[in-house]
Parts: C-alpha cells; sequence; structure tokens
C-alpha cells in the first residue's frame, strides 16, 4: 500500500524542524514542540530528535508526564488558567479560589515526576483585555504559589506577540514568573532579541510557539481566501529560524507549533 502524502509530509517536517539545529547550539537549549497530539505523535517527536515538550491543559495532558519519561523526553507542564474572553472573571472570588484549589492540589501531585522540566502558568490570558496587567498579575500570584509548594522547577509565562507596548509592560511584571514565554510567527521570530532589548525585558526568554506565517498574517486571494505556506516554505523557515535562535543567549528555548489536528483554515497549516 502507498504511503499517504499526509503521512509523508508529517515525517519529513519532523525532522526538518527538530533535527536542524546547527551543533554549536547551546545544551541548555530546550528544544522540542508545543504538542497536542496521540502518544504515537510523541513517540515520532522523540524519534526525529526532540528533547523537551511544552503541553497546555493540565487536566487532559498529565498522561503526556509519563510517556515522556519513557522515551526521555522532558516536559513543560501547562498549568491552565482560564480566560476573560471565556467567561472568567478575574474579580469573582469563588471561581478565582476554585481555580487555585485545583493548581495546588495538581503541583503536589505532580511536583516530583521524574519528567517535569518546568511549570508553565498560563498561556495567552491577556487576549481580548484592554488591560492585560490584572491578568498577568494574577499568573504571577498562582506563580508564586507554585514555586512554594514546588522550588525545584521554574515557573514559565506565556503571552501572545500582540506589540511593544504590552512587551513593555513585562519588564517589570511577575517577579514570581522565572521565565517568560512568547508566542511568535513569521518574521517576528528574527525581530524578537531587539525587541526585548527594547522593552528592557532582561530575564531569561522561551519562544513558546512558533511557525511561519499565520493565517492572519498572510495575504489573500483574489476570492479572499488567506495564501497558505507550501510545505517547502515551511521547512525553510524553521531551519533558519531555529539556526537563528539557536545562536540567541537569552532565548532558554524554542517550541515550533505543530499542532496534532487543528483545523485552522485548513487541517495542515498548524498541523
Amino acid at each position: 500500500m502507498p504511503k499517504h502524502p499526509l503521512r509523508q509530509f508529517t515525517a519529513a517536517l519532523f525532522a526538518a524542524v527538530l533535527c536542524t539545529a546547527p551543533a554549536a547550539a547551546p545544551p541548555s537549549q530546550w528544544q522540542g514542540a508545543a504538542f497536542a497530539g496521540d502518544r504515537a505523535t510523541l513517540e515520532k517527536l522523540a524519534a526525529a530528535g526532540g528533547r523537551v515538550v511544552r503541553v497546555y491543559h493540565h487536566d487532559t495532558d498529565a498522561w503526556v508526564l509519563d510517556e515522556a519519561a519513557r522515551l526521555g523526553l522532558k516536559v513543560v507542564m501547562g498549568l491552565w488558567v482560564a480566560h476573560p474572553r471565556h467567561g472568567f472573571r478575574i474579580d469573582d472570588a469563588a471561581a478565582v479560589a476554585a481555580q487555585e484549589r485545583d493548581l495546588r492540589a495538581f503541583v503536589e501531585r505532580h511536583r516530583n515526576h521524574p519528567a517535569l522540566l518546568a511549570w508553565g502558568v498560563g498561556n495567552e490570558v491577556e487576549i481580548g483585555e484592554r488591560d492585560p496587567l490584572p491578568m498577568w498579575r494574577e499568573i504571577d500570584r498562582l506563580a508564586g504559589i507554585v514555586k512554594r509548594l514546588d522550588p525545584a522547577h521554574p515557573t514559565l509565562m506565556s503571552v501572545a506577540d500582540t506589540g511593544d507596548e504590552q512587551l513593555r509592560l513585562l519588564a517589570d511584571c511577575c517577579a514570581s514568573v522565572d521565565l517568560l514565554g512568547i508566542n511568535l510567527y513569521g518574521g517576528a521570530v528574527f525581530a524578537l532579541p531587539g525587541r526585548l532589548r527594547a522593552a528592557a525585558i532582561t530575564k531569561p526568554v522561551v519562544v513558546t510557539e512558533f511557525g511561519p506565517l499565520g493565517q492572519w498574517q498572510a495575504g489573500r486571494k483574489p476570492w479572499g481566501a488567506p495564501v497558505e505556506p507550501t510545505s517547502t516554505e515551511k521547512a525553510a523557515f524553521y531551519r533558519e529560524a531555529l539556526a537563528f535562535l539557536a545562536r540567541q543567549p537569552q532565548v532558554t528555548g524554542s517550541f515550533p507549533f505543530l499542532w496534532g489536528a487543528k483545523q485552522e483554515q485548513t487541517g495542515t497549516w498548524h498541523g
């Protein structure tokens, strides 16, 4: 039976993304992927040379810890923090307390897991907020709790790339967060070092998602459909971006956004 072309593409893209960083890359830099998938996909990630996997939802992704330990991977374990745009209210004391109890219980249960590398506290919680600081301060408060429960593993927060003004706010925010994670797409990857300097951000940075042009950035056909980069263009971007990020001393890790099944304009744009 002939091989399915999507499977061939997936295998080739894993190899392109994870095996082309230069040999001179710092051995301490985390290299892997922002991951959502099944056990078979995680095995492919490990076989392609990934060393670290970032997951998002502690309620659904806890299984990754055991599988990662079996495969020799480390895990940035996401602690999901609810978003205001999905109905969460920071002024709802009962909701805030319930979320804290849930995160406390998860950290206490998994803090000694051998695959655990770091805690990812929240992801893009500020999206849609005119003022991101209230939600970022809540992330910082939760990160402080996580650090007290588990001082052996660093805390990380991940933010969207919503512009330089918000980036500057992060310079003086969130002292309990050890690592700043930024999700970047397209050419924003290559502008990151200069933007960090301009924003006076000095703490270590992890590029917690990155990839070629997103559908929101791409040009459009006359009938309005965005133009997806080809697989060859995507692979070339990943090679260049990984090599660039590996040379940045402030960048502790980089996670290509390689999603299992994510329908955004097409099933292959991020998947």
